[in-house]
């Protein structure tokens, strides 16, 4: 399983491990996270180690490389910016 985070993208393989560890269905990850309500919503569940890295920490490396957003804003934004992003755009791409 390491391989298969490893081999993706920072944002989707922190999708992959909402899906794969955490067992969340794509409208959960994709439109209800903002990043000053991260930490409440991650199911506490989610292992604090599993293979390829943890996912509190995925997200943690997350935010420098989607350039560092304000803390109302988006973990998974639209290209734009101002919504969420839909739970099929980040898979059609």
């Amino acid at each position: 399983m390491a391989q298969l985070f490893h081999a993706l993208e920072v944002r989707e393989a922190l999708i992959a491990k909402f899906a794969v560890i955490a067992g969340m269905r794509p409208g959960e990850y994709s439109s209800v996270y903002t990043w000053q309500d991260r930490r409440a919503q991650v199911p506490p569940v989610v292992p604090a180690r599993c293979p390829g890295g943890g996912v509190r920490q995925s997200i943690e490396d997350w935010r420098p490389a989607s350039g560092n957003p304000e803390p109302d804003e988006w973990i998974f934004p639209s290209e734009k910016g101002t919504t969420p992003m839909t739970k099929d755009n980040c898979w059609r791409r």
